[in-house]
């Protein structure tokens, strides 16, 4: 099936809202297919950002923490926080 593009601002009221509702229909079953409701998504996402957020606070520790190592430290033991 050939895909067709369409320009939206060509489209008249009833046909805008039929795109609506094809769009909202390939939105829900994908829902359903994940097996996911509207408020279990936006929980998973939210827990996903606050993971990433602590990710990237972790990887910045490191990254500070290897900007403070000099020559002299080369060799001495170091142990993780």
């Amino acid at each position: 099936m050939a895909e067709q593009q369409v320009n939206l601002t060509d489209l008249d009221l009833n046909q805008l809202q039929d795109v609506k509702k094809q769009l909202d229909s390939v939105s829900f079953v994908s829902c359903l297919v994940k097996g996911f409701t509207d408020e279990q998504e936006l929980e998973h996402l939210t827990g996903s950002y606050q993971q990433l957020k602590q990710a990237q606070a972790k990887f910045r520790s490191c990254v500070s923490d290897i900007s403070e190592l000099t020559p002299s430290s080369k060799g001495q033991l170091l142990n993780p926080a």
